[in-house]
């Protein structure tokens, strides 16, 4: 990567870092599902494209240390929206309880 993409690419998840803390101290369940399922998907969906893409082009240095960093970074956003999805689903199962 270079260094205007990594600029690019760090503003752009910077600000949705900033936007999900706005939107997970006080979302309602259904921006909760949304934003659970959104981040799971750009995960999931990045890491899977990494893999197609090495299956087509057999390049990725999948010891590297960057290749390794990213996909911890992708896999904590899958991981992230995996428990938004378990905490909206936790709190439809109290609301439909009361």
């Amino acid at each position: 990567v270079d260094a205007f993409h990594a600029q690019v690419y760090s503003a752009i998840f910077l600000a949705g870092a900033g936007g999900i803390y706005l939107v997970w101290r006080s979302a309602p369940r259904e921006e909760l599902l949304v934003l659970g399922l959104a981040q799971f998907l750009v995960g999931l969906l990045a890491i899977l494209g990494l893999v197609i893409t090495d299956a087509a082009v057999h390049r990725i240095g999948w010891t590297a240390t960057g290749t390794l960093a990213w996909l911890a970074l992708f896999g904590w956003i899958g991981i992230s929206g995996v428990f938004k999805l378990y905490v909206a689903s936790r709190y439809f199962g109290s609301q439909s309880a009361s």
